[in-house]
């Protein structure tokens, strides 16, 4: 996936608004086992054409559509292209953050993917039986094969797994536990 660091306008529907888009391949709600709330997601047709469709966020479907029962086909204004509401998210679903309101197909064809340009961010779901330091490991030899094929590009200089609550929570973890313990109720009975 990738996304849009300032967003595209959604027009034609009250004032326009600049939402955050992401551009995600067909595997990348399935990956994350998210169904659609309304309609269906992505899959792999739209994203080989690179079609004008999409999926809209749960809040973005109540706040700017009313949770309209006729979200699902509708056509709407989003930067300069016409595209089709195919899909509502699940309430609370907000990969790869909170911001994002749109997700569009994005077909990746390797051959004309240029090599050094870094515009995909990769999301994976381990198989059971692999550990994170085993997968991390075969991470780290696909990446050195790639860049002995490919001297003198800057190619992978590092790789890494990292668990999704880790990349959603980031580095703002000791600010949410100390919020936590903040508003939690105190222990025992009121004295």
């Amino acid at each position: 996936y990738s996304t849009l660091a300032d967003g595209l306008t959604l027009t034609g529907t009250g004032q326009p608004e600049k939402l955050r888009t992401a551009y995600v391949s067909a595997t990348f709600f399935p990956t994350l086992g998210m169904e659609a709330r309304r309609g269906r997601t992505l899959g792999p047709e739209e994203a080989r054409r690179n079609d004008r469709q999409v999926v809209i966020s749960h809040g973005c479907w109540q706040r700017r559509f009313g949770g309209s029962d006729g979200i699902v086909g509708r056509t709407i204004q989003l930067g300069d292209a016409s595209v089709r509401v195919i899909g509502v998210t699940r309430p609370g679903f907000d990969f790869p953050n909170a911001q994002v309101e749109f997700w569009r197909p994005r077909a990746v064809d390797p051959a004309s993917t240029a090599r050094d340009q870094n515009v995909l961010q990769i999301v994976a779901r381990l198989r059971p039986d692999v550990s994170r330091e085993a997968a991390e490991a075969d991470l780290r030899r696909v990446a050195a094969r790639v860049k002995e094929a490919h001297p003198g590009e800057s190619l992978f200089d590092d790789v890494w797994l990292e668990p999704r609550h880790a990349f959603v929570v980031g580095t703002v973890r000791s600010t949410l536990v100390v919020l936590a313990g903040a508003v939690a109720p105190p222990f025992g009975p009121p004295g």
